[in-house]
This record gives C-alpha cells, structure tokens and sequence, in this order.
C-alpha cells in the first residue's frame, strides 16, 4: 500500500474519499470486522462519494451477534448488490 488511513468510529475519513477519488477509481473492495455496522457505514461513506463499493465476502467479521458477518453481507447486498470472494478477486 503507498498510503494507508486509519478510521476511528462511524464517520467517513474525508481524507480517505479524497484520496480515492483523485485517483479516479470506480470500485473500491472492502472488508475488516463488524461486517454489519463498520464495513456498511464505510460502504454508505464510499456509496456517497460515488463509487462503487464492493464487499469481499470471506475477509469479514460480523459482531459478536452474528460472527459469520451473514447478517451483513446480507444488508451489504440489499444496499450495494456488489459482493465478491478472495477467490474471485485471485482468479482476475
């Protein structure tokens, strides 16, 4: 990574969106813990911005109400429809 911005709480890095799109990108992958309250404000925050947001699936952690992240990847699709696995993302 040539840079990299740390998050603390809920609120978009306005540092972060910036960053992003200078860079011109559409789809940013996302992923981390507590699939259903931190990765989806992130994905709010990046949806917001106008880009694309796109959850990997298998490299999320959902709350210690649902560890499987199931819950999230759930309302990440009602809200983004992007998902995507490790897998997928190696195979491109």
């Amino acid at each position: 990574a040539d840079r990299i911005f740390i998050k603390h709480g809920y609120a978009r890095s306005t540092e972060t969106i910036e960053h992003l799109l200078c860079l011109k990108v559409e789809r940013v992958l996302v992923c981390g813990l507590q699939t259903e309250t931190c990765c989806l404000a992130a994905g709010f925050a990046l949806f917001d911005a106008g880009l694309q947001p796109t959850l990997i699936t298998d490299l999320t952690v959902g709350s210690s109400l649902d560890r499987t992240g199931g819950l999230g990847v759930r309302l990440w699709e009602h809200h983004f429809k992007h998902t995507v696995t490790l897998g997928a993302i190696q195979q491109a």
